[in-house]
């Protein structure tokens, strides 16, 4: 059959109405800028021209407009062989609504940001208020652990103007603080040594608040504890008055200063020949033996003239 001057045969064109196929040998040209080809019993997919260099698919799950713009709406995404899958998202490992919230999970192991010959930088934004929150489960969830492979963490003010500086700030979540609720707590500790008493907490930093907390009240003691055999225990308190009390004695070695500004350099234990210019302490034993030994009746009878 010859067309338009085109020979038209089993070669170049087949209709199989049986099996509803249409075969064609060579080049297929629709010559108009709004061309379509659908496709489906409805239509429900198609192919259409944009009048350029373009072209618009419409389907489900994917759709490609005129601009470029992809949609797809699939569960996954598989970018690869089906051996060697270089990219594989589905709805449980990322997800990123139409606010640009990114939700990025991993069960399979870490996940790894960069090359790890390199230096990274985790860039947040670069104004206003930035939250990084590590667990959902605020009751009785598993602690969290942040490892860092450096001996040296560092946080810096970016600002270099006169006067700033960097805050570490630890929030409790507790909206209704009473006495002895812990505000925030630094613990030291060698978790991967070997031992028993040397994987506990040998060390603390505690604010423990002292009463009920009001909008005229958030009095808090500060802890300081320390372990030789044990799990830290309290060794000094600073309350909100400034008392600092101390739960073993007290070695000074350097000079203690009272509010008159005298300073004491150290304890007398043998007060007998004392001066009136000496600014020491003297202990109680010095002072009774003093008394014992030097006072006489008749230096406290205060009748008697000497």
């Amino acid at each position: 059959t010859v067309i338009n001057g085109a020979t038209i045969d089993s070669t170049t064109l087949v209709v199989d109405d049986v099996n509803n196929l249409v075969k064609i040998g060579d080049n297929l040209s629709l010559n108009t800028d709004s061309s379509v080809i659908n496709m489906g019993v409805g239509n429900d997919v198609a192919m259409t021209h944009d009048g350029t260099t373009g072209v618009t698919i419409a389907a489900n799950p994917i759709t490609i407009d005129s601009a470029g713009a992809l949609n797809l709406y699939g569960t996954s995404i598989n970018v690869g062989t089906d051996t060697d899958v270089a990219i594989d998202i589905d709805s449980s490992t990322l997800d990123i609504d139409a606010s640009g919230m990114v939700t990025l999970n991993s069960s399979g192991g870490p996940i790894a940001i960069g090359d790890e010959d390199q230096d990274q930088a985790i860039n947040i934004a670069t104004g206003g208020t930035r939250t990084v929150t590590v667990g959902v489960d605020n009751d009785g969830a598993d602690a969290t652990t942040v490892k860092i492979n450096s001996a040296d963490v560092k946080i810096q003010s970016t600002s270099t103007s006169d006067g700033t500086f960097p805050t570490l700030t630890l929030q409790t979540g507790d909206q209704a603080i009473i006495a002895n609720n812990i505000l925030g707590q630094i613990d030291f500790q060698a978790p991967d040594d070997t031992g028993v008493d040397s994987d506990i907490v040998a060390a603390s930093i505690v604010a423990i608040a002292e009463g009920t907390f009001s909008d005229a009240s958030n009095a808090t003691s500060l802890q300081l504890r320390t372990g030789a055999s044990e799990v830290a225990t309290t060794k000094l308190t600073i309350d909100s008055a400034g008392l600092a009390t101390f739960a073993g004695s007290v070695d000074i070695t350097g000079g203690l200063s009272f509010d008159e500004g005298t300073a004491v350099t150290s304890i007398d234990t043998d007060i007998s020949s004392v001066a009136g210019t000496h600014t020491t302490l003297a202990s109680a034993n010095a002072i009774k033996t003093y008394i014992d030994t030097s006072v006489t009746a008749q230096d406290l009878d205060a009748t008697t003239d000497s």
